[in-house]
């Protein structure tokens, strides 16, 4: 009977490897060569298993704070590498050229004004899309990085404002939609998947989605986005990194990303 038992779990492990479809897995369901190495270097052991990597990082990467308030100590080469591997440095550009909506992530000042500018040239590089989504909240802006919270409080009035004032003439007939999510208990912003939970409340018609985030968040957005399908279907993009790539960040954000990634993916192979 225990035999039984032993060969039915090893079918049932072998079934299921085989089911996974992640970035951050190969075909077998084992993390990718850059993960391992990763694991290796902060000696996780087992190195190739996602659910090891997403334990240790939970507990060692994790930040707790705002990202801009994350130490600014120079990264390692290994990490930088596996950062570069995962496409988490160079800009994404759209594969299609018709989009249903564009999807507009808030976050700080900067980076609001470099997804719009980035979703611009896009545009005119032929990407059309039929209605843009302001994605923000009513996260209230810091005056030590955000020089406009002098004439705005919220991230989401912000983002208004940046679309209203920033897109060119041509652009301007594009009808946009403006979801402000409403602070959590303990005073936490609300995250992109409220925003989009939020937004799924209006019900929209289903539709194909381009997102505009900022690396080094892209992948790890591009899977929160995921709550959007199978209704909608969703592609990722946006500006390269500017300027240096802390450590920090990059282990706060691979954590991030892994933990998404292992709930997606407990959701989809066991609904």
């Amino acid at each position: 009977m225990l035999k039984k038992i032993l060969l039915a779990c090893l079918w049932l492990q072998s079934s299921f490897a085989g089911s996974f479809s992640s970035p951050l897995l190969n075909e077998d369901g084992y993390l990718i060569e850059p993960l391992v190495q990763i694991a290796k270097l902060y000696d996780v052991d087992p190195p190739d298993q996602l659910g090891s990597l997403v334990a240790f990082s939970q507990k060692y990467w994790i930040q707790g704070k705002e990202r801009w308030e994350f130490s600014k100590e120079d990264n390692s080469p290994v990490v930088l590498q596996v950062m570069q591997d995962l496409g988490c440095i160079a800009e994404v550009h759209a594969k299609e050229k018709v989009y249903t909506y564009a999807l507009l992530l808030g976050s700080t000042e900067k980076n609001m004004k470099e997804r719009i500018s980035f979703l611009i040239s896009e545009w005119e590089n032929g990407v059309n899309f039929s209605h843009v989504v302001l994605l923000s909240g009513e996260r209230p802006l810091d005056p030590k990085i955000e020089p406009m919270a002098a004439s705005f409080t919220t991230e989401s009035a912000l983002l208004k404002h940046l679309w209203q004032s920033m897109v060119p003439e041509q652009m301007q007939s594009i009808p946009y939609s403006l979801v402000n999510s409403a602070m959590k208990s303990g005073g936490k912003r609300p995250t992109t998947g409220d925003t989009v939970i939020d937004w799924l409340k209006e019900r929209p018609s289903p539709g194909h989605c381009i997102a505009i985030s900022s690396q080094p968040y892209i992948g790890y957005q591009h899977s929160v986005l995921q709550i959007l399908s199978p209704t909608f279907t969703v592609e990722t993009i946006g500006p390269k990194r500017q300027g240096p790539l802390p450590l920090a960040l990059s282990l706060d954000t691979l954590a991030k990303w892994m933990y998404q990634e292992k709930i997606r993916l407990n959701k989809e192979n066991f609904p």
